[in-house]
């Protein structure tokens, strides 16, 4: 199955099918970076967005939860949050935290 758009709910989520083979992604109509990602074993609520750090555009994408444990709801408002944070780069601030713990 091809990617598309669609205005998600909790409704339209429970009919789409699971991939046959690798993945597909539902994008949200509604909030811009906001998608669910429909593998073989489940269906995973995801962001994308983007921020800018030393003058480039850096994209940033953050699982939010499967739909056993979100509702669209739910999932949507933490998707803001998460669109907001990354926007003010505090995604790259972990990311860079953790790079400097494992080393």
């Amino acid at each position: 199955m091809s990617d598309f758009k669609a205005s998600l709910n909790d409704k339209m989520i429970g009919r789409l099918a699971l991939a046959d083979e690798g993945q597909y992604v539902v994008r949200d109509t509604d909030l811009k970076g906001f998608f669910l990602v429909i593998g073989k074993r489940k269906k995973t609520f995801t962001v994308l967005g983007e921020f800018w750090e030393g003058g480039k555009r850096h994209a940033k994408k953050v699982a939010l939860g499967t739909v056993d444990e979100l509702s669209t709801r739910d999932a949507r408002i933490k998707a803001k949050d998460t669109l907001a944070k990354i926007a003010r780069g505090e995604y790259a601030a972990e990311a860079a935290a953790a790079a400097v713990v494992k080393a």
